[in-house]
């Protein structure tokens, strides 16, 4: 028995891969561009870290050289504001000299530096002092005279018109009170009424004439009682 004809059907295409690979393998095509995606990738990634370094190995030598410019100015500027500072100190200390000699009122100073023997003070206690130990112990808690010039000053102070008297002139002063009467005056009696009297105005300690007067009187009283 004859079987019937068959159909004759076509077999389905099977579609073909690319470059004549399989699907699901990688040509080596590919495989060379993916290598090389990856290679710019990190190549690229270096590249801005040094970049990114070399700012700020940049910056940071800026910041120091910055700091070391102003450090130097700085010193400088100290240094400036010393030397000005000294000048100005200096500066000041002899105008107050140059006004020391101009005024009327120097007979204390000079009658002591013309003396060639200095007068010596005595007092009940039988001891004696001069001039140079009277003007230790009566300033030594207040630093001594950068010039004798300064040590036998007087001078009237503007503000107040009070007559100021180095500790030279206050010797003076009392030898002038002995002349004037036998009467000895106690000297150590002198200066512990003075020590705490001291007025500082930057060239040495001075001494209110009001206040030198009433502790020689002081002393005197105290010493015709004993």
């Amino acid at each position: 028995m004859d079987c019937p004809e068959q159909e004759h059907r076509q077999p389905a295409a099977i579609p073909q891969p690319e470059n004549g690979f399989e699907y699901g393998l990688t040509s080596p095509d590919s495989l060379r561009h993916a290598g090389n995606s990856s290679g710019n990738s990190n190549n690229g990634d270096d590249t801005e870290e040094k970049r990114k370094a070399q700012n700020r190995a940049a910056q940071r030598a800026f910041r120091e050289r910055k700091e070391k410019r102003v450090k130097q100015l700085e010193d400088k500027l100290s240094l400036a504001q010393e030397e000005r500072d000294r000048l100005s100190k200096e500066n000041e200390l002899l105008r107050h000299e140059n006004m020391l000699i101009s005024q009327s009122y120097q007979k204390p100073r000079a009658g002591a530096a013309e003396t060639a023997v200095p007068k010596v003070a005595t007092f009940p206690r039988s001891a004696t002092i001069d001039d140079e130990t009277f003007c230790n112990e009566l300033t030594e808690a207040h630093g001594g005279y950068k010039s004798t010039e300064l040590k036998y000053q007087v001078y009237v102070r503007p503000t107040d018109g009070e007559t100021l008297l180095g500790a030279g002139a206050i010797w003076a002063k009392i030898m002038e009170f002995e002349d004037e009467d036998e009467d000895p005056i106690d000297v150590e009696d002198v200066i512990e009424r003075l020590r705490e009297r001291a007025v500082c105005d930057g060239f040495g300690p001075v001494y209110r004439l009001t206040d030198i007067e009433q502790a020689i009187k002081q002393a005197r009283k105290a010493a015709q009682k004993r």
